[in-house]
């Protein structure tokens, strides 16, 4: 197997396990389990600033950085929530619904008009959502 089709595998399964062993079986407090997550690739990140070098700084790198903390620290923090009061494989499921919103918000930020495939596979990922938490009784 190519080395860069593992990539993403060995990408999916560590994030399943990280998902189900650190957050859904752990008693750690939820904010602790989201900031060692982000402080484990600050590592990462220097590397790349070092490989790359410091991009331009435009005006607006403050408010869109300091939005893109708060935003992302209660995704995370939901995140952990979710996955530790419910069922693994339906919580993680809904993860498949990013590209869903990446649909409307790329086209409200940049103008990126969605293709007729890609409405068409919205509601379709949402039936096989809406069929996944089907419990029997």
């Amino acid at each position: 197997m190519n080395f860069l089709l593992a990539l993403p595998l060995l990408s999916g399964f560590f994030d399943a396990l990280q998902r189900e062993k650190a957050i859904k079986r752990s008693k750690t407090d939820r904010l602790v389990l989201v900031s060692t997550g982000l402080l484990c690739s600050l590592p990462l990140f220097a590397v790349w600033v070092l490989l790359k070098g410091v991009p331009p700084i435009q005006p607006n790198f403050a408010i869109i950085l300091f939005a893109q903390i708060v935003l992302l620290s209660i995704a995370f923090v939901f995140t952990v929530e979710a996955h530790r009061n419910s069922d693994f494989t339906i919580a993680g499921s809904y993860l498949s619904l990013t590209p869903a919103f990446l649909l409307f918000t790329s086209w409200l930020m940049i103008g990126k008009i969605p293709t007729t495939w890609q409405f068409i596979g919205i509601p379709i990922l949402t039936i096989g959502l809406y069929i996944l938490n089907f419990k029997e009784e």
